[in-house]
């Protein structure tokens, strides 16, 4: 534990909640403005149906969800699933291709309607289609040796929210039938094969020869045919050159014929922001997966390099079905928001509990859960997915289930501050305050550790027994003065796991302007 003044309480008199709302009423007084009251609603992030990879139709998926208590979903079927190879030289005409069921095969129109359609039928909840889009892949290996391969095959994004009236149709993703093409100086060199045609064109003109005698008898004589040939070879292939490089756009930049690396991605986060409002997640950047395709192997590897390399995406899977290291303290995750507090980048990349449901286990095994003043799609996406008003969860079938009930720092004198709220300081010195709580009793009564973040570094760390009646920990602290700190919280008990999102807090603006 580092330096500072923590208290802790559990079962003072209070329940969990009733802290919470004793500390917002005490903010509301200190402040002389009322916040907004924030409820829990608990959403299911990534969602494949029948569209796609999953099992359930999306009409069933939301019937699940009314079972569990989910009032937010959101569908992300993939985009297009298409493995396509061609043979150099003729990489357009000579080619294998094995496509999966996706969105595109299905029609974005379409699935775009029926997403929109689930939402009219049920105006309680909160229904956000979105799409799993691998923007990159390349091949290894070769066709003749029987080792052609695929790699990087599921290293996806996840775009929310989708609409019909922006062009994602047209985004550079590899394999999108639709994608916009590019045309620039670089492609008239690919109207090359037009100078073997037209050579052959010359030949064949010269295969005869016409010519008169002393005498003006006229004579037509065949000149050789080897000249013949060569000028058929040369109509053929300039014939086919051409057809292959047409219609002469310039290469891809997801061109699966080489490894783009960070770079693709880069560019597929710039194009999404330039030419959509939608937001950008990564996808589960710590699995690793080996799959096959009528014999082809698809393989992908963790990227959480390319994370930490690009920048503009809007959040990452924090918690999801797989190992992962990334959100631990000190980690990845850590070094992206430091970079954010010192102004390196655009944005704070939030975490989302991601479930990648496929129908074929239980559908709030993850959940991400937003803290909105209320349950609408504008509250879903501005103040929860793009401002970070959530926290991520999962659970076991055979664990308890846990709830973070309240998460605030405020000034060390003044009263606490509504949850996830950012904090300019008025004084040095802050409050952090917690609040957890399972939802229900646990006859094993297991234990659970919470983990207080700040800037990458664990300042408080509390083991308590998980109980309904709720666990509340108060920590004192000084944050550095010579920029933007961040504080996050970590809980994890036996089958469960809770990833806040951070807060952030500003210096004082002398100590800001000194350091």
């Amino acid at each position: 534990m580092k330096p500072g003044l923590v208290t802790s309480w559990a079962n003072t008199g209070f329940t969990g909640l009733g802290l919470v709302l004793v500390w917002a009423v005490s903010a509301a007084a200190h402040d002389g403005t009322a916040p907004p009251l924030r409820q829990p609603y608990k959403a299911v992030f990534r969602i494949n149906t029948t569209v796609s990879a999953g099992d359930l139709s999306p009409e069933a998926v939301v019937a699940k969800a009314r079972e569990h208590g989910i009032r937010i979903l959101v569908f992300s079927d993939q985009f297009v699933c298409r493995a396509e190879w061609g043979m150099w030289p003729l990489r357009h005409l000579v080619r294998i291709r094995r496509d999966r069921p996706s969105v595109v095969t299905v029609g974005l129109g379409r699935y775009l309607q029926r997403i929109k359609k689930l939402q009219q039928d049920n105006p309680d909840m909160v229904i956000l289609a979105g799409l799993d889009v691998a923007p990159h892949y390349y091949w290894r290996g070769s066709l003749l040796a029987g080792n052609l391969s695929v790699h990087q095959w599921s290293e996806q994004l996840t775009l929310v929210p989708v609409s019909a009236d922006e062009p994602f149709a047209k985004m550079p993703a590899v394999a999108n039938p639709g994608e916009e093409r590019r045309w620039g100086l670089a492609s008239v060199l690919l109207l090359w094969p037009v100078v073997p045609i037209a050579l052959g064109v010359r030949l064949l003109r010269r295969s005869r020869v016409d010519y008169e005698d002393e005498q003006g008898n006229s004579y037509r004589l065949a000149a050789s045919p080897w000249r013949k040939r060569g000028a058929v070879l040369l109509l053929v292939l300039g014939l086919v050159f051409l057809a292959n490089n047409a219609p002469f756009a310039l290469p891809s930049p997801c061109s699966p014929y080489r490894d783009g690396g960070a770079e693709v991605y880069q560019g597929f986060i710039d194009w999404i922001r330039e030419h959509t409002s939608a937001m950008v997640f990564w996808s589960a950047p710590e699995i690793r997966m080996a799959q096959e395709l009528s014999g082809i192997d698809l393989l992908t590897e963790p990227y959480v390099q390319h994370i930490v390399e690009t920048d503009g995406a809007t959040g990452f899977a924090a918690i999801y079905g797989d190992a992962r290291t990334m959100h631990l303290p000190g980690k990845e995750w850590d070094r992206i928001l430091i970079e954010y507090c010192r102004g390196a980048r655009k944005a704070p990349l939030w975490a989302v509990g991601e479930r990648d449901y496929h129908g074929r286990s239980r559908i709030d095994g993850v959940v991400t859960t937003f803290l909105l003043p209320e349950l609408s799609r504008d509250a879903v996406v501005n103040d929860g997915l793009r401002h970070g008003k959530m926290y991520a969860s999962c659970r076991s079938d055979s664990g308890a289930e846990m709830v973070l009930e309240h998460f605030s720092v405020s000034p060390d004198a003044g009263a606490s501050r509504p949850s996830f709220e950012d904090l300019c300081l008025t004084e040095r010195a802050v409050r952090v305050r917690i609040v957890l709580r399972a939802v229900k009793a646990e006859s094993s009564r297991p234990s659970a550790t919470a983990t207080l973040v700040r800037n990458g570094q664990v300042i408080h760390e509390e083991s308590f027994p998980v109980s309904t009646a709720g666990h509340s920990i108060s920590v004192s602290d000084t944050p550095p003065t010579d920029g933007r700190s961040y504080y996050r919280v970590l809980t994890t008990w036996p089958g469960g796991e809770i990833v806040s999102n951070p807060i952030f807090v500003q210096p004082l603006s002398g100590d800001r302007d000194h350091g």
